[in-house]
């Protein structure tokens, strides 16, 4: 069984599946623009790791539902919430901007290429929208790769609030839950993404809070299952008639949120087997991973690349790659993201009581 908390039973392989994700990210940035893999699973593989951005809005969903609940239970305030996950993601994202600019600094130096050169340095508005990763808003392509995904995290955490101040206003759960679903709805339509590009992607996002709830609100595994599965065949209905840039990522969104729920009852098994810790292990950095790989991956790829024999070999440079960038991710945890989590949590216990 599940460890109990607050808000329900905890998703103990939850870090697996974010294991996975990354780095499934990591593979396609690391062998991107490069020959072929053999054998050609491998590379079709390969080919198809950005979907792990979709599972990994899946992933923040649910977590941000069970969060939702906790903070509603707690009676903490809306701008509470806001500012922890603000807290949450910006530290390690300004860290990781700090390191791509020091690499890209160096790689000019070395290369005799001036810093003033393009995509070397932000210019101008864009220092301000690489530094609060709105470069997707100010109509810029992100400095830092990845940044375009936490631009729409950040459009998540806003309409969660709402959420969360709608339920905390009326103290009750259904106003919350009929915005939730006015706006996965609005997301669904065409018309909606055109109005507000953060609709687009929302349906991803919402896929991970259903799990949740479903998971909370219902008793028998086999209700669970077959009310998800309609809820979730609904949605995947939409996304056939939707454009292939957001119907075949929701598509696969669909898919690993009826994973999610389908495994819920053996999560505790999967989390304990001993051949994928770990992937559980890569899940608790899986944040640094996918903030610092594509800088990293990036500069090991064009020393690769002045080593001619390397060009005619992906499959070692795509492993020399992956596993120098794991360890720098995971130093990279502990030196930034363990300690700006530290102090986070720190800052969000409550006070202690007053002596009488």
């Amino acid at each position: 069984m599940n460890d109990g908390s607050a808000t329900g039973p905890r998703y103990l392989s939850l870090d697996h599946w974010r294991g996975f994700a990354a780095l499934w990210v990591l593979v396609f940035h690391a062998h991107r623009g490069r020959p072929p893999l053999e054998p050609a699973w491998l590379g079709d593989f390969v080919s198809w790791g950005w979907l792990g951005v979709p599972l990994f809005f899946v992933i923040s969903g649910y977590c941000i539902a069970e969060r939702v609940a906790r903070e509603t239970k707690q009676g903490r305030s809306t701008l509470r919430f806001v500012l922890d996950r603000l807290w949450r993601l910006f530290p390690p994202y300004w860290a990781a901007l700090a390191l791509a600019l020091l690499l890209n600094i160096a790689g000019a130096l070395v290369k005799g290429v001036p810093l003033t050169a393009p995509d070397v340095l932000p210019v101008g508005w864009g220092w301000f929208a690489a530094a609060f990763a709105i470069e997707p808003w100010a109509g810029l392509p992100s400095f830092l790769l990845v940044a375009w995904t936490l631009s729409y995290e950040l459009g998540f955490y806003l309409v969660a609030a709402g959420c969360l101040a709608l339920v905390l206003r009326f103290r009750r759960p259904e106003p919350g839950l009929l915005l939730g679903a006015a706006l996965l709805i609005l997301g669904l339509l065409p018309a909606g993404g055109a109005w507000l590009p953060l609709l687009m992607l929302l349906p991803q996002f919402a896929l991970g809070a259903i799990v949740w709830l479903l998971g909370r609100w219902t008793v028998s595994t086999t209700v669970r299952l077959l009310l998800g599965t309609l809820i979730i065949g609904i949605i995947g209905l939409c996304a056939l008639v939707q454009p292939d840039d957001t119907g075949m990522p929701l598509r696969f969104a669909c898919g690993a949120a009826w994973l999610l729920l389908a495994l819920r009852p053996w999560d505790a098994s999967i989390a304990r087997f001993g051949g994928l810790r770990w992937l559980g292990w890569i899940g608790t950095f899986s944040y640094s991973l996918y903030l610092v790989h594509v800088p990293i991956v990036g500069k090991l790829g064009n020393l690769l690349d002045r080593w001619p024999p390397a060009a005619q070999q992906p499959l070692p440079v795509l492993l020399f790659s992956c596993l120098l960038t794991l360890p720098c991710a995971w130093l990279f945890y502990r030196v930034i993201e363990v300690r700006s989590e530290t102090l986070r949590r720190n800052h969000g216990r409550p006070a202690p009581a007053p002596h009488s």
